[in-house]
C-alpha cells in the first residue's frame, strides 16, 4: 500500500513538471506568434523536434487584414444608385506634368465620374501592387475578365495595332499602351461567352488545352499571363441571380487581391434585370467596400443613342472610330468603351510610379 502511494505521488510530480514545461514553452511562443513570426505556431514544432529555436528565414507574409477591408455589408442588400456612387467618393484628380493637357471628361461626363478612385483606393492599389511584385507579377501585363461583351467588339484589341488608332488629345495615354503592349489583343482565358462570376472558378469552363486539370478560367489566366491588373466586367448573364453574382464577384475580387492582382470593376450598360439596375448597384457597392478602382462605363454609354447596344440590348455595337481626333468619337460605343478603359488603366498605372 505504501509502495503504491509512492508510485502515485511520483506520477503526479511528473505530470506537474510536464505541465510546467508546456506552460513555459507557450509563454515563450506567444510573443513570437503575436509579432508575426514567420511560420507562426510552427516554431513550437521546431522546439519539440529539438531543432534551433528559430526556424529558417522565410519571406514575410502579407496579412489579409492589410489587403481586405472589414466585411460589413450583407450579400443580399443593394444600395441605391445615388448612395452607391456617393460611397465611391470619386476624387481622381490628375497628377503630374501632363495633367493640364488631359481632356476633362467625355460627352459631358467628368473624368472623375468615369474613373472612380478615392484616396483610400489609391493606397489600396499600391499595397496590392507591392504584394504582387513580391510574388513576381508582371507590372506590364493586364488581364481581361468577362463574357461575350468583351469578345465582340474585341475589347481593347485595337491598341496592340499602332496603325489602327490615333490618340489626338489623348496622346498622354500612349505610355499606358506601351506599358501593357501585348495584353490588349490577347485572348484571355477568363473571357468566355456566357460567363458568370461563379463559373470563373469552374474547371468545366476553362480551356482544356491550356489550363490545368481542375483549374478554373480565372486561376488559369492569372497563371498563364501573370498580370498585375485585371479589368473585370461581368453581370449580363447574372442579371436574374444577384445574390449569386455578388458572392461570385466577391470571390473574384478577393482571389485577385490575395494573388497580387489589382482588380478593376466595370459597370455594364444593359438593363436586363430591369430599371432597378441591381447588378450595377452591387458593383458600385463592392468597389467602395473593397476600396478598388471603378470604371463606370455605364455613365458614358448613357450618352450614346441606345446606350451603344445592338437590337438585343445586351451586346455592344462595333464599327466605331478609333481615330480620337474625329467628331464621330462622341457616338461610337466601342470607341468610347476602349478609350475610357484605357483611361482607367492609365489612372491605375499613374499611382504605381
Amino acid at each position: 500500500m505504501e509502495e503504491g502511494a509512492r508510485l502515485n505521488l511520483s506520477r503526479k510530480v511528473g505530470i506537474c513538471l510536464g505541465f510546467t514545461c508546456l506552460v513555459l514553452v507557450l509563454v515563450a511562443a506567444v510573443p513570437k506568434v503575436r509579432d508575426g513570426w514567420p511560420g507562426g505556431l510552427s516554431w513550437l514544432a521546431h522546439l519539440a523536434a529539438g531543432q534551433s529555436k528559430e526556424p529558417p528565414a522565410q519571406q514575410p507574409t502579407v496579412r489579409l487584414s492589410n489587403i481586405l477591408p472589414s466585411w460589413d455589408i450583407q450579400s443580399s442588400s443593394v444600395a441605391s444608385s445615388q448612395d452607391a456612387r456617393v460611397e465611391a467618393q470619386p476624387t481622381v484628380a490628375s497628377r503630374g506634368v501632363m495633367a493640364a493637357s488631359r481632356p476633362d471628361g467625355l460627352n459631358g461626363v467628368p473624368t472623375d465620374k468615369i474613373i472612380v478612385m478615392s484616396e483610400a483606393t489609391r493606397q489600396r492599389i499600391g499595397e496590392i501592387f507591392t504584394h504582387g511584385q513580391s510574388l513576381g507579377r508582371n507590372p506590364g501585363a493586364m488581364s481581361k475578365v468577362g463574357d461575350s461583351t468583351m469578345i465582340w467588339p474585341p475589347f481593347l484589341a485595337v491598341f496592340d495595332n499602332p496603325a489602327s488608332y490615333k490618340l489626338g488629345a489623348y496622346a498622354y495615354l500612349q505610355a499606358t499602351i506601351e506599358r501593357y503592349a501585348g495584353s490588349f489583343a490577347r485572348n484571355s482565358m477568363a473571357v468566355v461567352k456566357g460567363m458568370h462570376t461563379w463559373t470563373e472558378f469552374d474547371a468545366t469552363w476553362a480551356d482544356q488545352q491550356q489550363c490545368k486539370p481542375g483549374e478554373g478560367p480565372l486561376p488559369c489566366e492569372l497563371r498563364l499571363h501573370n498580370p498585375s491588373v485585371a479589368i473585370i466586367r461581368l453581370g449580363t448573364n447574372d442579371a436574374y441571380q444577384p445574390v449569386e453574382f455578388e458572392a461570385g464577384l466577391r470571390r473574384i475580387i478577393e482571389f485577385c487581391m490575395t494573388n497580387g492582382v489589382i482588380p478593376v470593376l466595370a459597370t455594364k450598360p444593359d438593363r436586363l434585370e430591369g430599371a432597378e439596375n441591381t447588378i450595377n448597384q452591387i458593383i458600385y457597392r463592392l468597389a467602395a467596400s473593397y476600396q478598388i478602382p471603378l470604371w463606370d462605363y455605364d455613365l458614358v454609354a448613357g450618352t450614346v443613342p441606345g446606350k451603344g447596344l445592338q437590337e438585343d440590348k445586351l451586346h455592344y455595337l462595333g464599327g466605331g472610330t478609333h481615330d480620337y481626333t474625329s467628331p464621330a468619337l462622341s457616338w461610337g460605343a466601342d470607341s468610347l468603351q476602349d478609350l475610357t478603359a484605357l483611361m482607367m488603366l492609365e489612372a491605375v498605372a499613374r499611382q504605381l510610379q
